[in-house]
C-alpha cells in the first residue's frame, strides 16, 4: 500500500512537467514522440467545420462549410434570400515528410467527372522550434488549401488545424473560423 501511495505522489509531482510538453490546446497530455515525429505521416482529411461571415455594402453573407471525409457542402445565406447550397464529393490526403517536403492527392467527383490531382510542395513550422504551434503547408484547391494553420491537436493518429482570421478591404470585411481534422492513414 505504501508503494501505491508513493507512486501516486510521484505521479502528481511529475504531472505538471508532462503538461508543459503540450503545445496545442488539445494535444495529448503525454507523448513519447516529438512534434516533428508526430506530424510526419500520411494524413487523410476526415472533417471540416467552418463559418465565414462577409459584410459587403451593408449586406451580411453567412457561409457554412462542412466536409465529412467524402462530401463537401458549402451553404451561403445572403440576407433574406433562400440558401445557396453547393456540394462536391471526393477526398484529400497529404504526406508530410522530413526536410520540409510534402505531397498531396486530391480526388473530386464533379458533374460525373473524376478529377485526380497529385502534387508536391513544402511545409515548415512558422514559429520557433520550441513552440511549433503554427505550420505552413502547401495543398490542393477544392477541399483543403495551402496556407498557415494553427495546430489545435497533434496526436499520434490525429491532426487538427484551426484556420481563423479576418480581413478588410474597401469597406468589405470577412471573418472566418474553420476546424480541419485529419486522421493518420
Amino acid at each position: 500500500m505504501k508503494k501505491f501511495i508513493f507512486l501516486i505522489m510521484v505521479s502528481l509531482f511529475f504531472l505538471p512537467a508532462f503538461q508543459s510538453c503540450k503545445r496545442g490546446e488539445n494535444d495529448p497530455v503525454i507523448s513519447l514522440r516529438s512534434r516533428n515525429a508526430r506530424i510526419m505521416a500520411k494524413w487523410k482529411l476526415t472533417n471540416i467545420e467552418g463559418t465565414i461571415v462577409d459584410h459587403q455594402a451593408g449586406n451580411v453573407i453567412n457561409t457554412t462549410i462542412t466536409f465529412d471525409g467524402s462530401l463537401y457542402t458549402r451553404t451561403i445565406v445572403a440576407g433574406n434570400n433562400p440558401p445557396l447550397v453547393e456540394t462536391k464529393s471526393g477526398s484529400y490526403e497529404m504526406t508530410i515528410e522530413k526536410n520540409g517536403k510534402m505531397s498531396w492527392t486530391q480526388t473530386s467527383y464533379i458533374g460525373g467527372t473524376t478529377d485526380v490531382t497529385t502534387d508536391e510542395g513544402n511545409w515548415y513550422w512558422r514559429d520557433s522550434d520550441k513552440t511549433k504551434s503554427f505550420v505552413n503547408v502547401d495543398g490542393g484547391d477544392i477541399f483543403f488549401y495551402a496556407g498557415l494553420y494553427k495546430i489545435d491537436r497533434l496526436a499520434n493518429k490525429e491532426l487538427v488545424f484551426i484556420d481563423e482570421g479576418n480581413r478588410a478591404d474597401n469597406g468589405t470585411t470577412q471573418n472566418w473560423h474553420k476546424i480541419i481534422t485529419f486522421k493518420k492513414d
